[in-house]
């Protein structure tokens, strides 16, 4: 597992990025196509741990979203990853509609959520489009925030 280290001006440490596949909610995950699809990396265990979690949404190739479509990311929580609690809705994280052909570049940071102290221990993504003819990929990755 490689680590990814953000540090302040002053050389502190701001967060550490888990840069492994299996930590990854959603790894170079193809935009589902007028569909709906639970992330690649399935549910993890984001909450009861030591220090602060962010769980960021990044596009890993640029996503090409048709007029009028919808895109939206939204994070779901269970008590122990959907053995006997249903996932259920935590949060949308991001949506948006586009408005003429719209291409969202490589790279672009779409959401960022801090998971809460109350919320479940697993958590997983859930990707959906109304786009038919939607191309891009999408990394969704939690990041310890120390």
């Amino acid at each position: 597992m490689s680590i990814e280290v953000d540090v302040y001006g002053n050389g502190k440490v701001m967060a550490e990025r888990l840069a492994a596949f299996p930590d990854y909610l959603a790894y170079r995950q193809a935009v589902p196509q007028n569909t709906s699809a639970v992330g690649n990396g399935a549910g993890k265990v984001v909450g009861n741990c030591a220090g602060y979690i962010q769980i960021n949404a990044r596009v890993s190739t640029d996503i090409v979203l048709a007029d009028t479509k919808v895109l939206s990311i939204k994070l779901q929580e269970s008590s122990d990853d959907g053995v006997v609690d249903s996932y259920t809705d935590l949060v949308t994280i991001y949506t948006v509609t586009a408005s003429g052909a719209t291409t969202i570049g490589e790279g672009t940071l779409l959401a960022s959520y801090m998971y809460n102290p109350d919320d479940e221990k697993y958590v997983r993504a859930v990707i959906t489009t109304d786009d038919a003819a939607v191309t891009g990929n999408i990394d969704i990755f939690p990041r310890m925030i120390v």
